[in-house]
């Protein structure tokens, strides 16, 4: 029996998939969801027809016209046409934010060429380690070309040439940060390395901002850029690979002739999920259908901001969260997008105060960020009129606190919230108006449905339903929608769908709960994942099954714990030692631990713990397991093994392991 004939049949249900109570709330426009038979690309294109004039991105002090941005998508289908790339071809991207790769995404589109991103980041202090877990993602992967930024082909490709041409791949085009910029705009960039890099190590407030900018430094970047270039033409040129700049290419296909691809059901992006951690990241295939309707859940749930205000653009490509909420969201909404290719979470608040935007899309953590931001005043605050943010939830004093710090300093600026996976290309669940409030995850998106089941029972979805006289529903939350990845890699199956009442689902191992008006609440995940400061999804029990591998530790429990230097939270591992650990001290310990997890393919940097904690034996319930809420909740008392890990563009550049009274550099 279907949804509608069970409603015909018997009204209210109960069965929240079913009543779909949320629905009150929206106009009934948004009871009749459609969406356009379009490829992405056609799509946008579709968008900004009229609006060529306006501003799309700025990137150091270069401004793109919506209309330039037009042009350079059909330059970039041509380059890519031109080099033999064509429908159904896959490119592994390893870039971080750049207008040149927004371009290059919807000119591959446009062709029916398929861009596969990855983090670019190298994940381990040994640069071939990461090299080679980048080598086994392509062998599973099967991208037949590579586009990647100039520094990690440095750091990375460089290091596997060889493999990569026996896999068939024989082109790699490279793209430079700098391409993009006008002279002024790469002194601007100096600029902002030096302001990042003082930010870091100082903690500069306002009065010391202005200093930042000396002559010495901008010589010395300026002297260490040459050096970089120097040896990357040096390592180009002896390549046994075709290395190719894509600005050159650019340059040398524009009487290349190219034809469209018309197919909504074509693939084109693959995005990895940050809710699988380890050498192997979850890929998540979309086609221009999914990205689509995605941007039409947006568009009938009123989410776009208008035109010409104000976005920056930070959030990576490889995460379906930057792609679709940030990257195009900013196009279909005709926003203005300061384009940013790297930074860190303390540089947030300077990336506010240099743009002033009006629309903040970050992280729970970034958004956080700005309440305790040194050198941000009301002239720069005022400007804002949305905070946005997703990828995990925020504590309703966290909350207050952002509020309060708004008003305070001029902004009657609203929060916004986002609740949806990677697997469903981005925000499913939006939380503004009449439909927000403290730790709410807001309403399923107009086209989007969310049902609640049965958390315990895995190999099939039983629902749950709302009884009467209750006001509240709690159990996992699963979402329908024709936004959502078919979930498959060639002949694997990487996510699983279910039916439920006749509609096609997958779960989230989210448990929310669903109040009697239809608003969904976040309670937890059911695998104690949580949520780093970068909002990379930490789940613990990855690492546990490999630091339990290691001969002298009995058990381990990772948990979550508040950073303050991070301004959220990072991973801390509780240990129970056997006795048959020859280690002299706990300093050692850690020492092995650590050179043992960095030499593991199958752990990355970001699930390095930063703090240790050992125990003769690990709290235990009445039952006899092991009480991880009581581990969770035990305050940090002094006698932890820290660990310090310093990261640059290119690598893991130094860990350090000490306590109170020693110290220990690697």
């Amino acid at each position: 029996m279907t949804n509608n004939e069970m409603k015909i049949k018997g009204g209210k249900t109960g069965y929240p998939h079913i009543d779909m109570p949320w629905m009150h709330f929206y106009d009934e426009s948004a009871k009749d969801f459609t969406y356009p038979n379009m490829t992405i690309t056609e799509y946008i294109k579709d968008k900004v027809a009229g609006h060529e004039e306006l501003i799309d991105d700025t990137y150091y002090t270069r401004d793109f016209t919506y209309g330039e941005t037009l042009d350079n998508i059909d330059n970039a289908s041509r380059a890519l046409r031109g080099l033999g790339i064509s429908k159904g071809d896959k490119i592994l991207c390893m870039v971080p934010c750049l207008p040149s790769m927004n371009q290059f995404f919807f000119g591959a589109a446009q062709i029916g060429a398929h861009c596969d991103y990855i983090d670019p980041r190298p994940d381990s202090a040994d640069l071939l380690v990461s090299a080679h877990k980048v080598l086994d993602l392509i062998k599973r992967e099967k991208p037949k070309y590579i586009v990647a930024l100039d520094r990690v082909y440095m750091a990375t490709l460089c290091l596997i040439e060889n493999e990569l041409k026996e896999l068939g791949i024989n082109n790699i085009i490279i793209v430079r940060a700098t391409d993009d910029m006008t002279i002024r705009g790469k002194f601007d960039y100096i600029n902002d390395l030096i302001n990042y890099n003082n930010l870091k190590n100082a903690r500069m407030r306002e009065e010391n901002i202005k200093k930042l900018s000396n002559i010495s430094l901008v010589l010395k970047n300026i002297k260490q850029t040459k050096e970089i270039n120097q040896k990357l033409n040096d390592l180009v040129s002896k390549s046994n690979l075709e290395i190719i700049y894509y600005k050159d290419l650019i340059v040398g296909s524009r009487m290349v002739h190219f034809e469209k691809d018309k197919d909504n059901k074509t693939t084109v992006y693959t995005g990895h999920t940050s809710g699988t951690s380890g050498a192997m990241p979850k890929p998540i295939e979309l086609t221009n259908e999914n990205l689509v309707v995605a941007m039409q859940h947006l568009i009938y749930g009123n989410v776009p901001f208008l035109p010409g205000e104000k976005v920056v653009q930070e959030l990576p490509y490889f995460a379906p969260f930057g792609l679709c909420d940030n990257m195009l969201l900013n196009k279909i909404s005709l926003a203005h997008s300061f384009v940013v290719p790297e930074f860190q979470i303390g540089d947030f608040g300077y990336l506010v105060k240099k743009y002033r935007p009006n629309i903040t899309m970050t992280t729970p953590a970034w958004a956080a960020s700005l309440v305790d931001c040194p050198y941000l005043t009301r002239k720069e605050i005022s400007t804002i009129r949305k905070v946005m943010f997703g990828g995990d939830n925020m504590a309703k004093p966290d909350e207050e606190r952002l509020k309060e710090f708004l008003i305070r300093n001029g902004s009657s600026a609203i929060i916004e919230k986002g609740h949806g996976m990677s697997e469903t290309a981005g925000c499913m669940c939006f939380s503004t108006g009449d439909h927000s409030d403290y730790e709410s995850i807001g309403i399923p998106l107009p086209g989007v449905i969310y049902g609640i089941v049965d958390p315990d029972i895995t190999d099939r979805l039983v629902p749950l339903r709302l009884k009467d006289g209750e006001d509240s529903l709690t159990g996992e939350v699963v979402i329908s929608s024709a936004a959502i990845t078919a979930g498959k890699l060639y002949d694997e199956t990487i996510v699983k769908h279910y039916t439920m009442d006749g509609q096609d689902y997958i779960r989230t191992n989210d448990i929310v709960t669903m109040k009697s008006n239809g608003m969904f609440y976040f309670e937890e995940r059911k695998d104690r994942t949580f949520s780093r400061f970068d909002g990379y999804k930490y789940k613990p029990r990855e690492v546990e099954r490999v630091m339990e591998n290691i001969p002298y530790i009995n058990n381990c429990i990772i948990t979550g714990f508040f950073d303050n230097g991070k301004n959220g939270i990072m991973p801390m591992a509780h240990i129970e030692l056997s006795k048959e650990c020859a280690l002299s001290n706990e300093i050692e310990i850690v020492e092995d631990i650590i050179n043992r997890l960095i030499q593991n393919n199958s752990i990355v940097s970001r699930q390095l713990p930063i703090k240790f904690k050992f125990y003769d034996e690990l709290p235990q319930t009445k039952n006899g397991k092991v009480d991880f809420k009581k581990i969770g909740s035990l305050p940090l008392d002094g006698t932890e093994i820290d660990v310090e890990i310093e990261e640059t563009n290119l690598s893991v550049d130094s860990i350090k392991v000490y306590n109170k009274t020693k110290k220990l550099k690697k």
